[in-house]
């Protein structure tokens, strides 16, 4: 039980590396799919920002052409921001989610944690 984490990290073919600046500044990876920099730690205040630089120095969007990430970035247009404005679903978008659920349902990843589960699914 304590490994699931492991298991669905293993699990995922399509998981990308990701690699931090070393004090020194240079690169843990250097070539990671990711490389963060972290720069400072936050202020607490919102409205200040200490970082000089963007927080994603660099990042493979190549690992993005497979089905999972392809159909999560469809989705990232289909919800209001605001928590003030009401939100209407078209055909379209919920096609969009059933693609997006399919798709992740058919990785790796899934199978652990159904498996994990004991082959249960809960719906609340």
């Amino acid at each position: 039980m304590s490994d699931i984490y492991q298991r669905l990290w293993d699990g995922d073919l399509n998981k990308l590396s990701v690699s931090a600046r070393k004090e020194s500044g240079e690169w843990e990876n250097e070539n990671a799919d990711i490389l963060l920099d972290e720069q400072v730690q936050a202020s607490g205040d919102r409205t200040l920002d200490l970082a000089d630089r963007p927080l994603f120095y660099r990042v493979n969007e190549e690992k993005f052409g497979g089905p999972t990430y392809k159909s999560f970035m469809r989705l990232l247009d289909n919800y209001v921001v605001s928590t003030r404005g009401t939100e209407e679903m078209t055909e379209a978008e919920a096609r969009e989610i059933n693609e997006f659920l399919d798709a992740i349902v058919a990785t790796e990843p899934m199978a652990i944690a159904f498996d994990y589960i004991g082959g249960r699914v809960y719906l609340w």
